[in-house]
């Protein structure tokens, strides 16, 4: 994404949990993408270590319907967690109508594991 950023500071490493805003400074956009970037982080880390490496809802979850003689996929709306990020598809889609098919760089079974 472009824009004017002062600067990205978030590190995993540091371990920080939050981002102290202090009298007489000037206040700096940097601060505010800091704080929203440990918070993202740590909402990302919790449902990876609450819901495994992959999950979704019962109800709500991706339904995936093999269409009959096309060999093509059904893909119905839901919403589903990988490595604790949302991932949402809001109508239903064939495989093959998916924003930049083919993929150029599609990977086999095998080496998803």
């Amino acid at each position: 994404m472009k824009g004017d950023f002062t600067r990205d500071t978030f590190d995993p490493r540091n371990h920080f949990s939050r981002v102290l805003m202090q009298q007489g400074r000037v206040q700096l956009d940097a601060d505010s993408n800091e704080q929203t970037a440990i918070l993202l982080h740590y909402m990302r880390t919790l449902a990876k270590d609450i819901f495994g490496p992959h999950a979704g809802p019962a109800s709500m979850g991706f339904e995936i319907i093999a269409q009959a003689g096309d060999g093509d996929l059904k893909i119905m709306p839901g919403r589903y967690y990988v490595q604790g990020i949302l991932v949402e598809n809001e109508k239903e889609i064939l495989y093959s109508e998916q924003a930049g098919y083919p993929f150029d760089n599609q990977m086999t079974i095998d080496e998803m594991k």
